[in-house]
């Protein structure tokens, strides 16, 4: 892959705020990048497996290859013959939620029991999520989830009081120890979480705007190597967050 190339991406598994949709485990952003050289030559390649598939239809879809993968791993090597790169990103989304538990309750300015370096400590962080996402119940992380979809002291409260049982139950006091040092100050965190969550619209309280940055972080270390310069990025409309994304990213390169 030489030169200039274009970034063309989409996203599957998008439920807005709702965390823990059994039937949507993940939520992934991906696509590919597209050399300037191979525009054409990808989109005959992608106009033929179109009409294929479901002539149909206006765009191609998983659901399309969902009983012949086959067809769409030989249709990935072809693009891949004629320069095309795949770039994608996987959350899960059970795992998020015990991350943003982990960010939420055991942050240094409100929680006396952590100190300023634990905001530093990446390692520690990823095992207590580990942890959460593993051993708590589905409803703790389901009440949690639910609650930071419209954060309040109460509704923290009751959420954190079932992660404070189940962590005394099935990992263990110091844990839950930890977490409770944020009870006391619970109306100052929901105050944070909303205004985190509002401040570019509602695109923010979802995992898509956060995983669309990511993505773009992905994008910027591609575009270090020697070998391409992304030059753009094409993505699907976002529908209800359209605007939050415009709003985040205009502001954020004031």
């Amino acid at each position: 892959m030489q030169g200039n190339s274009i970034i063309y991406c989409d996203e599957s598994g998008n439920d807005g705020p709702n965390y823990l949709n059994p039937d949507e485990p993940f939520y992934v952003l991906g696509g590919w990048v597209v050399p300037d050289s191979a525009v054409v030559d990808a989109s005959v390649e992608m106009e033929h497996l179109r009409q294929s598939r479901c002539p149909s239809a206006p765009e191609l879809k998983f659901r399309m290859f969902r009983d012949k993968p086959l067809s769409m791993f030989e249709s990935m090597c072809r693009l891949g013959k004629i320069g095309l790169v795949p770039i994608f990103l996987v959350a899960e989304k059970r795992y998020c939620v015990a991350g943003k538990i982990i960010e939420t309750f055991l942050d240094p300015y409100f929680n006396a029991s952590i100190t300023a370096r634990f905001s530093g400590d990446l390692t520690t962080k990823q095992e207590l999520a580990n942890t959460l996402y593993d051993r708590p119940s589905d409803k703790s992380l389901q009440d949690f989830a639910n609650a930071y979809r419209n954060p309040t002291q109460l509704e923290l409260e009751r959420a954190l009081n079932q992660i404070l049982n189940d962590c005394r139950a099935c990992v263990n006091p110091e844990v839950a120890e930890l977490l409770s040092g944020s009870i006391d100050r619970l109306d100052e965190v929901a105050n944070e979480e909303v205004t985190a969550v509002t401040s570019w619209g509602k695109g923010m309280g979802t995992l898509n705007l956060p995983c669309l940055i990511a993505f773009l972080m992905l994008v910027e270390e591609l575009g270090r190597q020697e070998n391409t310069t992304p030059k753009r990025i094409v993505h699907d409309e976002q529908g209800p967050y359209q605007n939050d994304y415009v709003k985040a990213f205009c502001q954020g390169a004031r």
